[in-house]
């Protein structure tokens, strides 16, 4: 059993439908190890049943494996999971380590998770939060998919960041039942919203005006990716992008009111199919006319 590819079959599609079409054999093995690494550290992370301080140390000691491999130092790991990563650094030491900023970025979202629990966060800090999860998730991505492109990551870590605040809106129910607040004090105090009533008219207006911005920040991000030479690099970013918009769209067709789930409509098959279709098509009559 492919652990790894399980893993990320079951959390993102998009991530693993880009390892099956746009991934070499030996790429797509390597982001198999660190998505479920990132996967495991971000359920501990996230375990509602364990202390601060617990989660805290167990950052720390990945965090100093993690310093001590890239310096060279052997280690003996102690579940399948800090083997999977030991496996991937190595490979990265053979590749100029250009790995190395997005890993270590990912645990400065996992510090925050870890501090942010049962506190209304600055919306200096959650922009930061979204911030540091694109520019990792970028990286990562363009570093297995095409690592000699790097100059486009600016791109991605845009949309990548805009996809991040929609599923800050998407689990933003579920989130705050745990003790995580998905909008900042500045926002509740703007737009007078009160956690436990997310259904009220103000909660409403806030979503609205929020998803206004996602949506400016989406199209800005979707001019710049038809720019982008490479068609592989360019279908991964309009992937993401339709998995986030169509979240967006069915919150807009419900009146701004969150729901537990947003599944996927015929309607949202036919878009992805046209998006593998027109792509393409748009791409080849782009390169004809230079």
């Amino acid at each position: 059993m492919k652990i790894e590819s399980l893993s990320m079959r079951f959390h993102n599609w998009e991530a693993f439908l880009s390892t099956q079409l746009f991934m070499k054999r030996e790429s797509r093995y390597y982001f198999n190890l660190v998505y479920t690494y990132f996967r495991w550290v971000d359920d501990y992370v996230d375990d509602e049943n364990r202390k601060e301080i617990e989660r805290a140390q167990f950052l720390s000691r990945q965090q100093t494996l993690l310093k001590r491999l890239y310096q060279g130092y052997k280690f003996r790991p102690e579940n399948y999971l800090e083997w999977a990563i030991t496996k991937v650094i190595e490979y990265d030491l053979e590749h100029n380590s250009q790995l190395k900023p997005a890993i270590f970025r990912m645990f400065q979202v996992f510090e925050f998770d870890t501090i942010r629990k049962n506190k209304v966060p600055s919306f200096k800090e959650l922009k930061r939060y979204s911030v540091n999860l694109g520019s990792a998730y970028a990286r990562s991505l363009l570093y297995f998919i095409a690592p000699e492109y790097g100059r486009y990551r600016e791109v991605y870590s845009l949309l990548a960041y805009t996809c991040h605040l929609v599923h800050l809106l998407r689990d933003f129910a579920e989130d705050k039942e745990i003790g995580y607040i998905n909008i900042s004090k500045e926002e509740m105090e703007q737009y007078n919203i009160r956690l436990e009533q997310i259904h009220d008219e103000n909660f409403s207006h806030w979503l609205n005006e929020k998803i206004r911005i996602i949506r400016s920040l989406f199209k800005k991000g979707k001019c710049e990716l038809e720019k982008i030479p490479i068609l592989r690099v360019e279908l991964i970013g309009y992937l993401y992008c339709f998995r986030y918009e169509r979240i967006l769209g069915q919150i807009e067709e419900d009146g701004y009111k969150l729901k537990d789930k947003y599944p996927m409509r015929w309607r949202d098959l036919a878009q992805l199919i046209s998006i593998f279709i027109y792509t393409p098509l748009r791409h080849l009559c782009c390169i004809i006319k230079r």
